[in-house]
C-alpha cells in the first residue's frame, strides 16, 4: 500500500502537467527588437455569466497583471495609448465532451463487444494575442489548463509564463566566426 501511495504522489504532478496544453504561434523571423511598448486592449470572458465560478471583473484583473509583468520583465514599457503592440485576450471555461471506446481487445477478459463512455467537463481556455499597429498578429498563445481547478491565477500565470518563455525584445546574438591563421 506504501508503494502505491508513493507511486500516486510521483505522477500526480506529472498528470497535471498532461493535462495543460499549450500552443505558441509567431514569426521566428519578426524582429522583436523594434517592439517596446505595448497596451492592455480589449479582454473578454467567454463564459456564460451563469456558469461562471469566478467574477469575470477579477478574472480580467488576474490575466491583465499576469501579461503585463511577464512583458515588463521582457522589458516592454506599459502604455495607456499608442503603444507598439496591443494585447488582446479571451479567457473562460468552454464546454469539453471526451468519447473513450473500449472494443473487445480494450476490454475485460472475456468481453466480446464493444462499448463507449461519453464524460463531459468544463476546459479552462486562454488566447492571448499581442498585434502591431497594423492589427498584425507578432504573438499568439492559445493555452488549455484542462478541468477546471480552484486555482484559476496560478494556471493562468502558468500559461502566459509558459507562452512568452522565447519571447524576447533583444537583439538576436550572432555566432562569430573564427579567422583561420
Amino acid at each position: 500500500m506504501k508503494y502505491a501511495l508513493a507511486l500516486c504522489a510521483l505522477l500526480g504532478p506529472f498528470q497535471l502537467s498532461l493535462a495543460q496544453s499549450l500552443d505558441v504561434h509567431y514569426d521566428k523571423n519578426r524582429d522583436l527588437t523594434v517592439y517596446k511598448t505595448f497596451l492592455i486592449g480589449e479582454g473578454e470572458v467567454i463564459t456564460p455569466e451563469d456558469e461562471r465560478l469566478f467574477n469575470g471583473k477579477e478574472l480580467k484583473r488576474w490575466v491583465e497583471e499576469s501579461i503585463t509583468e511577464e512583458l515588463q520583465e521582457k522589458g516592454l514599457v506599459a502604455l495607456e495609448e499608442d503603444a507598439d503592440l496591443t494585447v488582446t485576450y479571451i479567457v473562460g471555461a468552454v464546454d469539453r465532451s471526451q468519447i473513450d471506446y473500449t472494443g473487445p481487445f480494450g476490454g475485460t477478459p472475456g468481453m466480446a463487444y464493444s462499448r463507449s463512455n461519453v464524460s463531459d467537463h468544463k476546459e479552462s481556455t486562454l488566447v492571448v494575442s499581442l498585434n502591431d499597429k497594423s492589427r498584425n498578429v507578432v504573438w499568439r498563445i492559445t493555452g488549455n489548463a484542462g478541468a477546471i481547478s480552484g486555482e484559476p491565477k496560478q494556471e493562468i500565470d502558468q500559461i502566459i509564463g509558459k507562452g512568452f518563455k522565447k519571447f524576447s525584445i533583444e537583439p538576436a546574438k550572432t555566432k562569430k566566426k573564427k579567422k583561420k591563421s
